[in-house]
């Protein structure tokens, strides 16, 4: 796979790829969230975006070198997201699960759902509703994980 630094790969605005065959999509900015380790100098980090979905990278050299970012099947209103490795060696994301605008509430960011992976962010499983208030003007957003006593706050 191509290679960038990753600060190059934000400032550039990296162009971003959707498949195997690097569909390009367009010119996507890119927001990183936080770098996991899932294997001796192997990262991942999700991104969030524009496009209202969220992407993930991959580092095999300990964050060096970056791949360009793809596209999650996870939607997102370009909030932030928090993603943490779990003492299980699972990823767990919060985020806001709608796309930038919901027609049913303006200007929201609502719908903060936790999702998990086994694969190292390659697929990701809703697995709880945190908050899902439909209201003008929620903000329901900026969220941070802790593990403490194997269990996630």
């Amino acid at each position: 796979p191509t290679k960038l630094v990753l600060h190059e790969l934000v400032e550039e605005k990296a162009r971003a790829s959707r498949s195997p065959e690097d569909e390009v999509l367009e010119d996507a900015p890119v927001v990183p969230t936080s770098a996991n380790q899932y294997e001796k100098n192997k990262l991942v980090m999700m991104f969030r975006s524009g496009m209202g979905c969220i992407f993930h990278s991959y580092s095999l050299d300990n964050g060096n070198e970056w791949s360009l970012p793809e596209v999650s099947d996870m939607v997102n209103p370009n909030s932030k997201i928090d993603v943490l490795r779990l003492s299980t060696g699972h990823l767990a994301m919060v985020f806001n699960n709608h796309p930038r605008s919901l027609m049913s509430c303006n200007k929201c960011r609502t719908h903060l759902h936790l999702a998990m992976s086994d694969n190292d962010g390659i697929v990701w499983k809703l697995v709880a509703q945190i908050e899902d208030e439909e209201r003008d003007g929620v903000r329901v957003h900026y969220p941070y994980m802790v593990e403490r006593d194997g269990k996630l706050l």
